[in-house]
């Protein structure tokens, strides 16, 4: 958000108000709330400006008196930027970051709960149901952010998420003298969010966790006041050793159960914290990896000093390209978090340590991230330069990936692994850059990773994964053609594993070449000699049952798998 700050240059007389994307308003003498009544030289109606969320444009109106000055000369019409200013006989208009008003006390509340960090991490939720989703994609769902004030806005959603009766949550920054609104974002654009400034610069000082709670009422004063008059309660917490804090603000929560209003407040107040310890730390780590190299955290180092040599402008722009495409998930950490959520903490530091593992093995093998979707990280191969061995080196991170889950032990993971034509490229700027690949391997990659539950395999690629990665040290074993929902080709689908392990699938071989040449009730049989119980019998009598004794006409051998 932004403002527009007037200043008399010859006194201590000034005014500050928010801008308001596309919406034109008037400056003048008595252009309320954009007036300068202390300067005769700015006519009663002297400009119409509009701001569109990046630059101030500013029009001298015909009747106006005297001229508007921007950079030094006069001028009808100006574009201002955040920073800039112009001027109107001796008063300055400035384009600046909005701020609080430092100088306005905020009222007494009626109750206020204050805590330290480290014994708010210790206290265990109290009512933790509503919000254990928002936890268990904190780290995933704010880690994906490819710029500061995304990763801002991303962690101002998933508070919103978790605090369903929050009106608004905010990150306010001390730059200086003044407190800077980093971020905004409010469940009701129409609702604005006035902040408490006691609580802010309270929470900056004391570095601890507050929450003020104040009473409604009609005789409450209506001027003069930070407080938000269609909130009851406000709560900020620090970010880190930031000179930030992330602030909150909302109506009285539905209880739940024995919940007071006070350990609801709290638990808000200790998943705030939570947030804003993991914006911390991403915050952090963002500013340590722009004095790497630009694209550190996309390419392996291999790609990296090939970039370095070659035009890499070039070479990364987006084009068609064969790639494979690796999707990996993270299993089970929402029922953890909700059978642990004394311990929220510790399990989302074991979030980051399994995004971390799963990144480092495909950087490893050469691949690309390429983004991070809800719990899962996607890395893919073939761009910006294609190997012979790219398709095998995927499989090989798979199994990295799973070897290393299977060690640590805290967590499962699943794997989707497919191939194809698509579209890959670098998006953005130098600084703030994204590489990323879009095309039906990048889908099909997906709903390989979402059957790996219903077809009892950690790790599932399709046919052209399969036949282009066939090597000694990987076993691929086929199981089903399907045709996924909204998919225009079917693919055979085969369980990878390590060529050291035994064979998972083989005794259910005759049962599922039974069904696929057509032969369903010889299928059936099969499974009923082998295999029972196992998902993929399930599932093919499930089909069965509802289709018929025998395939409908035009059946091209494949399962149809419905959406995830």
């Amino acid at each position: 958000m932004f403002d527009l700050f007037v200043r008399d240059t010859q006194s201590n007389r000034r005014a500050r108000r928010p801008l308001e994307i596309g919406r034109p308003f008037l400056i003048g003498r008595k252009t309320e709330p954009f007036a300068a009544p202390w300067d005769v030289k700015i006519s009663g109606q002297h400009a119409e400006a509009t701001w569109d969320g990046k630059a101030l444009k500013v029009r001298r109106l015909a009747a106006a008196a005297n001229p508007i000055f921007f950079q030094g000369r006069a001028t009808e019409s100006l574009t201002a930027t955040p920073g800039q200013y112009f001027v109107i006989g001796r008063t300055e208009f400035h384009v600046v970051p909005h701020e609080i008003d430092a100088t306005i006390e905020s009222p007494s509340p009626q109750a206020e709960v204050t805590l330290a960090p480290a014994r708010l991490q210790a206290a265990p939720f109290r009512v933790a149901g509503e919000r254990i989703d928002a936890i268990s994609k904190l780290a995933s769902e704010v880690a994906g952010a490819v710029s500061d004030e995304q990763l801002a806005a991303r962690t101002l959603e998933v508070v919103l998420k978790g605090i369903p009766h929050a009106k608004g949550a905010a990150i306010f920054e001390k730059r200086g003298d003044p407190i800077v609104t980093s971020a905004i974002h409010l469940r009701d654009e129409s609702v604005p969010m006035t902040p408490s400034a006691k609580l802010i610069f309270q929470t900056l000082k004391s570095r601890e966790c507050t929450i003020h709670v104040w009473e409604k009422g009609d005789d409450q004063p209506s001027s003069g006041i930070t407080v938000d008059p269609h909130a009851e309660w406000a709560l900020g917490v620090p970010i880190g050793s930031l000179p930030a804090v992330l602030y909150v603000s909302g109506v009285s929560p539905r209880l739940i159960g024995q919940a007071t209003e006070v350990a609801t407040l709290q638990d808000d107040l200790k998943f705030t914290l939570l947030a804003a310890a993991t914006y911390g730390n991403l915050l952090n780590a963002r500013e340590l990896q722009k004095r790497q190299a630009s694209f550190s955290q996309f390419f392996s180092p291999s790609l990296q000093q090939l970039i370095q040599q070659d035009d890499w402008e070039d070479l990364l722009k987006p084009r068609i390209a064969d790639v494979t495409v690796l999707f990996c998930d993270l299993r089970g950490f929402s029922r953890r978090a909700e059978l642990q959520r004394d311990r929220l903490l510790q399990l989302l530091a074991e979030v980051s340590d399994a995004i971390g593992m799963m990144t480092a093995a495909i950087l490893g093998h050469g691949g690309v991230i390429g983004d991070f979707h809800g719990d899962a990280v996607m890395g893919f191969w073939g761009w910006p330069v294609a190997k012979e061995d790219d398709a095998s080196a995927a499989c090989r991170a798979a199994m990295q990936i799973l070897e290393a889950a299977d060690r640590d032990g805290r967590y499962r993971v699943g794997v989707g692994i497919a191939s194809g034509g698509a579209v890959a490229g670098k998006i953005g700027s130098q600084d703030q850059v994204k590489v990323t690949t879009l095309g039906p391997p990048v889908n099909l990659a997906a709903r390989l990773e979402s059957l790996t539950k219903q077809f009892a395999s950690p790790a599932l690629v399709d046919e052209a994964t399969a036949k282009a990665a066939g090597c000694e040290d990987l076993r691929f074993e086929r199981l089903l053609k399907v045709q996924p929902a909204g998919m225009e080709e079917a693919t055979a689908v085969y369980a990878l594993s390590s060529s050291d392990t035994p064979a998972k699938f083989s005794e259910l071989e005759p049962a599922l070449e039974a069904f696929d040449r057509g032969d369903w009730s010889a299928s059936l049989e099969a499974f009923r000699r082998t295999g029972a119980g196992h998902p993929l019998r399930k599932l093919i009598e499930a089909y069965i049952a509802e289709v018929g004794p025998v395939p409908t006409e035009g059946w091209n051998g494949a399962l149809p798998i419905e959406r995830k």
